[in-house]
């Protein structure tokens, strides 16, 4: 059997925005990101907000909590610029809700 490799530039992938019941998360920008990218999260009640972000490898690049955020926006703020070129993907917990997008780092 051959084994047959390509080199494939990434694309900007746009995945719309999540509402859900408490919670709002949007999809990061820039995307693709380069050195670092931003994350809304906006709640309808007070809240820990915990983020993770996996590599298509599956191995956990990032993690954080933000304990007791209230109501309202915030803005949360990635520095990718040490990772690796590729597909990421986000998951963000909060109000008992898991919200899930892909990011590039370019």
């Amino acid at each position: 059997s051959d084994i047959v490799y390509a080199c494939v530039e990434a694309a900007t992938v746009k995945v719309n925005s999540v509402e859900t019941n408490n919670v709002f998360v949007s999809q990061n920008y820039p995307n693709p990101s380069h050195g670092s990218t931003f994350i809304n999260v906006i709640l309808k009640k007070s809240s820990d907000v915990n983020i993770t972000v996996i590599d298509m490898l599956g191995k956990n690049v990032y993690s954080d909590v933000k304990s007791g955020l209230q109501a309202g926006t915030h803005t949360i703020g990635l520095n990718t610029s040490g990772w690796n070129t590729g597909i990421y993907m986000y998951t963000v917990f909060a109000g008992g809700q898991k919200t899930t997008h892909q990011m590039i780092v370019r």
